[in-house]
This record gives structure tokens, C-alpha cells and sequence, in this order.
């Protein structure tokens, strides 16, 4: 028994069931479903754009080399700016030690560190400012206020205007 496909029988043997030739005219009602209903010409389809000429390809590379740019120039130096202010604040204190005549007992009661440290250029100028106490010549403290310029960069740290009121 055939079947209304040409070259197909119902028992799945996939055995030609007439002869095909190029030149044989198929009738509509002959064809698969799918093909049935398709547009007239099975080559009128547009081809697909390559990958590059699509505009959203634009877009998204734009995007992603604007969040590596930014990382790049703003967030990434700014992780170890922190690092060198916290060095910086060490280096002030070992000056402000230095001012004391007993450096032995010398206390810090408070030391003010700017929470948005900004700068430029990739250097960075803190003023740190804070209260210490230095040992008088019996053993009394006495408070005193101090402050200090840190300028930090990638390649060094300078600690500059040391001064105890």
C-alpha cells in the first residue's frame, strides 16, 4: 500500500514506493503539511545578518569596554589607596611620637581619618587629625591635639606638616 508522500510506504521501510524523476510535476496536495503552507517560493526567506552587522552587537561591546574603562581608571586604583593612607596614618604617628620627650608613653586617644578620601590623578591627600597623650616629666598625661598631611600615590607615601598643639 502506498502513501500520500511519494517515495514512502506506511510500514516505515523508507523503500521507494514509485519512481521520482526531477522533471516529475508534485501536486500541492502531495507535499508535507509544513511545505504545504509555506510562502510560495521556499528561497524568498531572508538570510540572517552576520553576527557584526546586528546593532545591539554595537551596543553591548560599547557598554562592556565602558565598565572595563571605568574599573580600570576609577575603582581599581582606589583599592590601595586605602592601604597607603592606613601606612600613612602609621608613618604620622611615629612623628607625632617623636615630638614627646618620653616616646615611651605616648597614647593615642583619637585619630581622625576623612571617610571620603578623594584625589586626582591617582594621588590621594588626607588630613589626618586627632588627640594624644604624652607623658609629662611625672608620669601625668597630658593632652595634646595633633594633625598631619598624608599624600599617598601608587609609588610612594609622604607624610608632611606635623604638628602638636
Amino acid at each position: 500500500m502506498t502513501s500520500a508522500y511519494p517515495g514512502f510506504d506506511r510500514n516505515h521501510q523508507n523503500q521507494p514506493s514509485q519512481a521520482y524523476s526531477p522533471n516529475q510535476n508534485v501536486q500541492e496536495s502531495s507535499l508535507p503539511l509544513a511545505l504545504s503552507q509555506s510562502s510560495p517560493s521556499l528561497h524568498s526567506a531572508k538570510p540572517h545578518k552576520p553576527l557584526w552587522k546586528r546593532w545591539w552587537v554595537y551596543v553591548l561591546t560599547v557598554l562592556v569596554a565602558a565598565t572595563a574603562a571605568f574599573l580600570a581608571l576609577i575603582v581599581l586604583p582606589a583599592w590601595p589607596a586605602a592601604e597607603h593612607i592606613d601606612a600613612g596614618v602609621d608613618i604620622c604617628k611615629e612623628k607625632v611620637t617623636d615630638w614627646a620627650k618620653y616616646p615611651g608613653g605616648v597614647e593615642f586617644a583619637e585619630v581622625n581619618i576623612p571617610e571620603k578620601i578623594s584625589g586626582i590623578h591617582k594621588e590621594y591627600i588626607v588630613e589626618v587629625e586627632g588627640k594624644v597623650d604624652f607623658p609629662n616629666g611625672f608620669g601625668a598625661p597630658v593632652r595634646q591635639e595633633f594633625s598631619c598631611t598624608i599624600t599617598a600615590n601608587v609609588n610612594s607615601i609622604d607624610v608632611s606638616n606635623v604638628w602638636v598643639r
